[in-house]
């Protein structure tokens, strides 16, 4: 019995402790600063281009074209 409830709390500690590690996917936003200081870089069209709503990356040295920026 003493074994199961080991087990059992290393399993919900497990849970418990990747919930807290999940993987940062989202990417910063296009901008001249970003992609001056990460030249091969990828990230998010920023708001006020034609590509904002799409959740795709682009590239830091193809942002503007990729983005249609406005």
């Amino acid at each position: 019995m003493r074994r199961k409830l080991l087990v059992l709390a290393g399993l919900l500690w497990i849970c418990v402790f990747s919930l807290g590690n999940k993987p940062a996917f989202a990417a910063s936003f296009c901008s001249g600063t970003y992609c001056n200081a990460n030249p091969n870089g990828v990230c998010q069209c920023p708001p006020g281009t034609k590509a904002w709503p799409s959740t795709g990356l682009v590239d830091c040295f193809t942002w503007r074209a990729d983005c249609n920026y406005l």
